[in-house]
């Protein structure tokens, strides 16, 4: 998350449309508002860095997750019927 909330740091600057909504790319889709999510729509068609970073963290977030999933063990390979 550190380099997304950098990356946007640095891109807030230059762009005025962007002003506050520095936390927008650091929330999870679940948890953010109708309006965050239309914030960050627009954020990710209008802006490449802020982008990619919030694609990246993603991609590590989701592979971390999948590891820690412990995946369900169906009955039958203990022998058991179902």
């Amino acid at each position: 998350m550190p380099a997304v909330d950098q990356v946007c740091r640095q891109e807030v600057k230059p762009h005025e449309a962007l002003k506050g909504s520095r936390y927008v790319p650091l929330k999870n889709e679940k948890n953010r508002t109708e309006k965050q999510n239309e914030i960050f729509k627009a954020i990710q068609v209008s802006n490449d860095q802020v982008s990619a970073a919030w694609r990246l963290r993603e991609s590590i977030r989701t592979s971390l997750e999948a590891t820690r999933t412990p995946k369900p063990v169906p009955a039958s390979s203990y022998g058991l019927k179902a």
